[in-house]
């Protein structure tokens, strides 16, 4: 997951993501977690997740997709390909854009640069804190069992159980990497706060 914090406010149409991989002679296991707009890829040979990652972004409704590679995060999308790398010694994450720019970040330097530096560039625009979220979706424990590849889908889009597609119209879904699923609304009626502040920062600046 990329986010549970906001949630798109329009109707949703399923992608069939299984099913399309399946036919393409992929051996996956997509868990349906509920009707939300990312999905999460266990691939039983690892040799293919990068073509399984390659695949999903094909499909309409699939914004981008994410794959370990080593130590760095591989952002795929029909918009092109990046590489998200982490450097632990300084805690210090980069953007290099291998082809095209799939998080449109590619106004910025290709340089190491902190969290909350990345933080300050990122967190207005499509993508709210755009490289850090993508590379700790995979790196950071979320859940027991991380995915091989991470699909964020686009606005409009899910995944999810079929057979509960069926019985409603489903007009709201979260989990996306984009603004909708990640901004949610901070308010106090005697303090002022930060244009934007992170989830995990919000707990003092209510306490005080």
């Amino acid at each position: 997951m990329f986010s549970d914090h906001g949630m798109n406010l329009e109707e949703n149409v399923r992608v069939p993501l299984l099913s399309t991989l399946q036919r393409r002679g992929f051996k996956v296991v997509i868990p349906a977690f509920g009707l939300c707009s990312y999905a999460a890829v266990y691939c039983q040979d690892q040799d293919v997740i990068p073509d399984v990652a390659r695949a999903s972004v094909e499909l309409t409704g699939v914004d981008f997709a994410v794959y370990k590679d080593a130590a760095a995060v591989f952002v795929e999308s029909a918009r092109g390909q990046a590489r998200i790398e982490y450097e632990a010694a300084t805690d210090r994450y980069r953007y290099v854009i291998v082809t095209g720019d799939p998080l449109q970040l590619g106004s910025f330097p290709d340089t190491f640069a902190t969290d909350a530096v990345w933080f300050e560039r990122t967190a207005g625009p499509r993508y709210p804190n755009a490289v850090a979220n993508v590379y700790k979706s995979l790196f950071t424990p979320r859940v027991q069992h991380t995915a091989d590849v991470l699909i964020s889908m686009n606005d409009g889009y899910y995944y999810g159980w079929t057979a509960f597609g069926r019985f409603v119209r489903l007009h709201a879904t979260h989990g996306n990497a984009l603004q909708s699923s990640s901004n949610a609304f901070l308010m106090s009626t005697h303090r002022d706060f930060p244009t934007y502040v992170r989830a995990d920062d919000a707990r003092p600046l209510l306490q005080s």
